[in-house]
């Protein structure tokens, strides 16, 4: 696995984030994005399961979007994804 200093690995489901959370851990992670002036956008990127096929046409309509997005309101968007996203 490589390392770059713009990927932060997860631990456990992102599916168990909540406002009290991400309260809690945002001192952790504040020397990361103390750098970034602007609004910041997380998405997190989830992959396939037994009742949904995240395909790479989904993952293309959700980049363009996601940034589109970004774009249309100065923000930096920043990706987190789970064990199940496939390369």
């Amino acid at each position: 696995e490589k390392n770059y200093k713009n990927v932060i690995t997860t631990i456990g489901s992102l599916t168990k984030i909540d406002e009290k959370i991400i309260a809690s851990e945002s001192e952790k992670f504040s020397s990361w994005f103390c750098e970034i002036k602007k609004t910041k956008i997380a998405l997190l990127v989830g992959g396939s399961s037994k009742k949904t096929i995240f395909s790479p046409e989904s993952a293309k309509k959700l980049a363009e979007i996601s940034s589109r997005i970004s774009r249309n309101i100065d923000a930096k968007l920043i990706i987190a994804t789970s064990r199940r996203t496939d390369d």
